[in-house]
């Protein structure tokens, strides 16, 4: 059997020998102990038989991140007794380590997802190996002809144990699984040529029953000493076997029960599944079915049909679909407060909708709610609070309608008067009044009132002071002086007012004495 072994490796050296032909060191550089190649911003070791001792393997070199080892990297390394690498590195070439005589421990960083093909394959000295929980599988011959080794932990994350692994390990007598274990198969005679005593992995949700030569269960069973006989004399591929639930989830249901399954199932086996859904209620919803995601992605199962269970716990989600249309609120570019709550939607068309006010405290700047509107611009049918309308076959959205603040008007430039002011019988000169700078929401109106005073108005005033008179029929922005006035001090009275709000007058300061 050994010869059989060694025929492989040699095999497998020979291919990757031939592999290497050929090939130049032209982008080879040197740090440390250590030859590397360039490949953009990465760098892969290729040789670092020049380390010795206890060997931590840097992530950089030279600036260049570590990334891989190269074929062969430290074969035939006699010096290295311990050696840790970088979580950095994501891919170790098949025969990195091979025959590194004096390697006692290895430790992998976290970037490896797999152990290549006579990783570290006849290693007399290694008694201590580190894996990293990022491990998915264990390739062919990794740890083959390792005579010291005798124990190693399976990390939770490794599916497969390929054919011949830890084949020829003499001492090898301890293989332990990480709680939680994803592992599917070994391969053939994985533990040839050892005293392994297989540890029984463990999952949650799940029951270990033992290993089968059928994915399905269908072929021989082997547990404990039997299975370990089994792989210490040399095995086929094993697949692990596992006891699992299945459970039912109502998946937003507001009331009923979801179905209660309390079998438990071997991989391969028929679950027949429940049709106690009528229990489930979802109001706006019809029930469909169920599937092993809540979002539907997952596979789909329909009451009363058959299941196949797989090496996991499965639990089914309702799927429901809507009756009806979706009803909403939309607070229409508010920018405060929050939309009235509504427990219900979508909802079957007739259902009567009690329109809500505006519960919420929904608020915008500048503007006060008046409403709601099947259009934003306010153009589709008002609704006021209270108000009761028949659902449609189609979607409502009810949007909050705004009207502007009123804002009282007021003056921030006061009005003024401008001209000649100088009075004739026929009224030859004229004063013209500017009405001032206003402001209020909505945008203000203004009008005129001319007056005659008796004294000067030294400032624009609100107050009209007594020795001012109205000059009759006087509101246009012009006014023709005429003998009456003069001697008179000439003001214009202007009132400003934005509509829904109390007018705001103010008198501007007045001519000089009219001449």
């Amino acid at each position: 059997m050994k010869t059989r072994i060694l025929s492989a490796l040699a095999v497998l050296t020979a291919l990757v020998a031939a592999n290497l032909t050929g090939v130049t060191a032209a982008n080879a550089a040197t740090s440390d102990c250590y030859t590397y190649s360039v490949n953009g911003s990465n760098a892969t070791i290729t040789n670092g038989t020049a380390c010795s001792g206890v060997v931590v393997v840097p992530s950089t070199l030279d600036g260049y991140t570590v990334t891989a080892l190269g074929v062969d990297a430290f074969t035939d390394d006699n010096d290295i007794t311990s050696i840790t690498l970088p979580d950095s590195i994501t891919d170790a070439a098949v025969l990195a380590f091979n025959k590194a005589t004096a390697l006692e421990t290895i430790t992998f960083g976290s970037g490896l997802t797999y152990l290549s093909q006579g990783i570290l394959g006849d290693n007399p000295s290694l008694t201590t190996v580190n894996l990293p929980s990022s491990l998915q599988r264990i390739d062919a011959w990794a740890f083959f002809n390792c005579q010291s080794l005798q124990s190693i932990t399976i990390p939770a994350s490794v599916t497969s144990i390929d054919h011949q692994a830890f084949e020829t390990n003499a001492s090898l007598t301890a293989v332990t699984f990480e709680a939680g274990s994803k592992i599917q198969s070994i391969g053939e005679n994985a533990f040839h040529g050892t005293n392994v005593n297989l540890g029984a992995p463990s999952r949650s949700g799940s029951s270990f029953v033992g290993w089968n030569t059928a994915s399905d269960g269908s072929g021989d069973s082997y547990v404990g000493s039997a299975l370990n006989a089994y792989l210490a004399a040399g095995s086929g591929t094993i697949y692990s076997q596992w006891s699992v639930s299945l459970t039912y989830d109502g998946n937003g249901s507001l009331s009923g029960p979801a179905p209660v399954d309390r079998a438990t199932y071997l991989y391969g086996a028929s679950a027949t599944i429940r049709d106690q859904w009528r229990l489930l209620d979802k109001p706006g919803y019809k029930f469909t079915g169920w599937n092993s995601k809540a979002d539907g992605t997952g596979r789909p199962a329909t009451p009363g049909a058959l299941f196949i269970m797989l090496d996991e716990p499965v639990v089914l989600y309702a799927q429901w679909a809507t009756v009806g249309s979706s009803f909403s609120y939309n607070g229409n570019e508010s920018d405060g407060g929050l939309l009235p709550s509504f427990a219900i939607s979508p909802l079957v068309s007739g259902t009567h909708v009690v329109v809500q006010r505006n519960s919420g405290t929904l608020t915008k700047n500048g503007f006060t709610f008046t409403g709601w509107n099947t259009a934003a611009d306010g153009t589709g049918t008002a609704y006021a609070p209270g108000a009761i309308f028949d659902m449609p076959e189609t979607a409502v959205v009810l949007y909050a309608q705004w009207q502007l603040t009123p804002v009282k008007a007021a003056w921030t430039v006061a009005p003024s008067v401008s001209g000649n002011a100088k009075a004739t019988a026929r009224g030859t000169f004229k004063l013209s009044a500017n009405p001032g700078v206003w402001a209020g929401t909505p945008t203000p109106t203004a009008s005129l009132q001319w007056y005659s005073c008796t004294a000067k108005v030294a400032a624009a005033t609100s107050v009209i002071p007594k020795s001012c008179k109205v000059i009759r029929g006087a509101t246009s922005a012009t006014l023709a002086l005429k003998s009456a006035q003069k001697k008179k001090f000439i003001a214009v009275a202007v009132t400003g007012q934005s509509a829904g709000t109390a007018s705001t007058t103010v008198l501007s300061k007045s001519t000089g004495k009219v001449k």
